[in-house]
């Protein structure tokens, strides 16, 4: 059984119930914005409505969405921003992310660039991926704790023990400053997206930490796997990450720590597992023992 499919714990009724959104693979809910004109209307009602009978089972759910919003019409998007603003806290206690499904790597990389702001509008993670397969993916993640039960599966068991072995390849790499091995470990689409939604690709992900390591520091990195949802092409990974570097000696030393949690998407490939994205969910940052601000990560890489 594929372990994403498993893992949501999906109930396929073979319909919809809704008028808009499509709920028969239920927790994941759908939305595919409508390629015709005709079918607009629909939206003008039936949006808002359809998430209020989402919102009144009290059962947790994931919304994927894809297809073009540009296409939608301005006061149906108007309206929908004026509803999420005004049910904002009630959507977020039971919808755990919204994921939105965008094939072309541009607008793609766009969107992902705005995905930190549009979370914390809405008071819930806002996801942009690239295949509805990975977008699965992070559905099972998100909705892994409330379908806990069975056990992993043997299948379960081989795959957290392969991406936590890329993890540890990775952590290595990173400490030896090993920067070409490092960099076959990501995919040449790779993206880096940091808290505050700045996107990083790989080639400007790897060039920092250059700059970092040219001054010698001393450091500790340390991965721990939290979750891991996926089967033999894709899978996607929440990940804690606790750092401790030293730069300088002396009275001019400086102490960064910090931990935090990321959501990685992994994809597999002749050669082996390699990273496709990044998401940093969270972040806990200190100098010299105070809380900082996410500025330290550019004092770091100077």
């Amino acid at each position: 059984m594929d372990a994403s499919k498993q893992r949501t714990g999906k109930q396929r009724t073979g319909s919809s119930s809704l008028k808009v959104l499509d709920d028969s693979e239920f927790p994941v809910v759908r939305y595919r914005v409508p390629a015709a004109p005709e079918s607009w209307d629909a939206l003008r009602s039936g949006t808002e409505a359809d998430i209020e009978r989402l919102l009144s089972r009290s059962r947790p759910f994931v919304l994927i969405s894809s297809g073009e919003h540009d296409r939608e019409p301005t006061e149906v998007r108007k309206r929908r921003s004026l509803w999420l603003k005004q049910n904002r806290d009630r959507l977020a206690e039971v919808c755990r992310a919204m994921i939105h499904v965008e094939p072309d790597p541009e607008p793609r990389q766009r969107m992902a660039a705005q995905a930190a702001s549009v979370s914390k509008a809405l008071g819930l993670p806002f996801i942009v991926v690239g295949t509805d397969a990975i977008a699965a993916l992070h559905a099972a993640t998100r909705l892994g704790t409330d379908t806990e039960g069975a056990g992993p599966s043997r299948d379960d068991d081989r795959l957290e023990t392969d991406i936590a072995a890329v993890f540890q390849r990775f952590q290595d790499r990173l400490l030896a400053r090993d920067f070409d091995r490092l960099e076959a470990l990501m995919t040449g689409d790779f993206v880096f997206v940091e808290l505050d939604g700045r996107v990083l690709g790989r080639s400007a992900l790897l060039e920092r930490e250059r700059r970092a390591a040219a001054g010698n520091p001393v450091s500790q990195v340390e991965h721990e796997l939290v979750s891991v949802a996926g089967d033999e092409d894709q899978a996607v990974a929440l990940v804690e990450l606790r750092f401790r570097t030293v730069v300088g000696s002396g009275d001019d030393r400086v102490i960064y720590e910090g931990r935090g949690r990321e959501r990685v998407t992994l994809s597999r490939v002749e050669s082996g597992w390699k990273f496709r994205d990044v998401t940093v969910e969270s972040q806990e940052l200190h100098r010299d023992g105070q809380p900082a601000g996410s500025e330290i990560i550019e004092e770091m890489h100077r």
